[in-house]
């Protein structure tokens, strides 16, 4: 159909002797892979009807390479860099939630979450649950809101929404046949990616409505009363920012250092606000204290490592990672190293790329 046939093969080998114990071929090109410890699962956005479909395809890894079953759903599994977080296993069920475009000007959205498990006589998929539905008909996000971040944690997923404002849910999955919209919360800006500090504190990493990077932690103790316990932009020293983690979560870096206390490193950049609009990107550090007690919890930082267009030939563009070690800090862009003590950030050195 496509022109292009494509076969992806699945070769499951052992760590130890290098000997393949098993291959699987999929005639399918295939788009997304989620793995677990019991189950690999690959998945395909498909065209075929002139509207968006995912195509999951599941295959046991415990033993072998079975083949267990497929499902088709409406929609596509869209979230750039992050969109494998809009799909999860726990005890034996999928998570997934797509997004359907729409001929409706007044909502031309829809966001849908379904759990399924494998049959137990055919090799198939089955749809054990959708949201919304008949029963529980209101929608994931208000009319013409996209779907950014998305994560599952446990028995839960927080989804956020956005076009205006930025709407946190809260599903309540501890009932897989019967998922439910648990609470919710609106504030400014949006969150592209969600990070679990604590069973108690969710972290949102996003935009301010002022179009600035920010990050945003929530109070989750109660599932139906989410509450913000405080945004922070990064920072209002720029006209305009983002954060390369808010769809590469590589560039992001969290340690939990010990119970009282983690620390987390988060790249940004953007442009001066002092109107030389010089391009610049900035790691900013950060203690977060007391993570696991939302009355207590506090966020310190000792500032910031700094890359300019001015610092010489150096790159700005290549991939950010940053490395935490005991008190050092070491930040890849490209080939370009920037090294400091946690405490004195300004003081990093720069090592340029070899000639």
């Amino acid at each position: 159909a496509y022109g292009h046939p494509t076969i992806t093969s699945m070769i499951r080998l052992n760590a130890e002797s290098g000997i393949v114990e098993d291959a699987v071929c999929l005639m399918e090109p295939v788009d997304g892979i989620y793995l677990t410890t019991d189950a690999l699962y690959l998945t395909q956005t498909l065209y075929e009807t002139g509207v968006e479909e995912t195509l999951i395809h599941q295959f046991n890894m415990a033993d072998d390479a079975s083949y267990a079953g497929s499902a088709r759903l409406a929609g596509g599994l869209f979230l750039y860099g992050n969109r494998d977080y809009r799909i999860n296993a726990r005890s034996g069920y999928l998570r997934a939630i797509t997004t359907s475009w729409q001929d409706d000007g007044e909502d031309r959205l829809d966001h849908t979450l379904y759990v399924l498990k494998p049959k137990s006589d055919a090799p198939e998929l089955e749809v054990v649950a959708q949201l919304p539905n008949e029963s529980r008909p209101e929608e994931l996000g208000k009319p013409n809101e996209d779907l950014y971040g998305v994560r599952f944690i446990s028995d839960r997923a927080y989804l956020v929404t956005f076009e205006r404002i930025d709407p946190l849910y809260v599903l309540d999955l501890s009932d897989p046949a019967d998922p439910r919209i648990a609470g919710s919360l609106e504030i400014p800006g949006f969150s592209n990616f969600l990070h679990p500090v604590s069973d108690r504190i969710l972290m949102g990493l996003g935009q301010t409505d002022t179009d600035l990077a920010k990050i945003e932690f929530f109070d989750i103790s109660d599932i139906e009363r989410p509450a913000s316990l405080g945004a922070l932009a990064l920072d209002d020293s720029l006209i305009y920012s983002y954060s390369p983690a808010e769809w590469d979560r590589r560039a992001f870096t969290y340690w939990r250092r010990g119970e009282s206390e983690h620390r987390m490193t988060i790249p940004v950049e953007g442009y001066l606000a002092d109107g030389s609009w010089q391009y610049l990107t900035r790691l900013y550090l950060f203690e977060l204290n007391d993570p696991s007690d939302p009355s207590l919890f506090s966020l310190t930082s000792p500032g910031f490592l700094t890359l300019t267009e001015a610092d010489s030939d150096l790159g700005l563009w290549g991939e950010k990672r940053a490395i935490l070690h005991e008190d050092a800090v070491f930040w890849t862009i490209g080939q370009t190293v920037l090294s400091s003590l946690w405490d004195t950030p300004k003081n990093a050195i720069i090592s340029p790329p070899p000639p």
